[in-house]
């Protein structure tokens, strides 16, 4: 609520700041109020950006739930760094083989070499 409330606070500061340095990839929406359970109430930009992600839901006072779910978060947030350490080695392994078919022949010729066949 306090980001989409007014455009004028930290939550709104801090949520703008790690959409810019780090995109909803690397964003989590964890819910910590009952009221926020229902993603169709979101508005704003929280709903623009995290509203269609599953969230985790800690919105328990219960100390042994409370532990449950902040496991669950913590396995998500594993979860997602592998899936971007895997993405990352994918890149690493598929960019040369792109750079070496998309090499144009005037690349080749200003390095002296022609790989274009006559």
């Amino acid at each position: 609520e306090k980001v989409a409330e007014d455009a004028d606070n930290n939550c709104t500061f801090e949520f703008e700041y790690a959409l810019n340095k780090r995109t909803t990839l690397n964003m989590l929406p964890v819910v910590m109020e009952d009221s926020m359970l229902d993603t169709s109430k979101w508005h704003g930009s929280l709903c623009m950006t995290l509203g269609r992600h599953r969230y985790c839901k800690l919105t328990t006072n219960d100390d042994s739930d409370f532990d449950d779910a902040v496991d669950a978060i913590a396995l998500r947030i594993r979860e997602s760094r592998e899936r971007i350490r895997e993405s990352r080695e994918h890149q690493t392994r598929v960019a040369p083989e792109f750079r070496s078919r998309s090499e144009s022949p005037m690349s080749s010729a200003l390095s002296g070499i022609d790989t274009v066949p006559e």
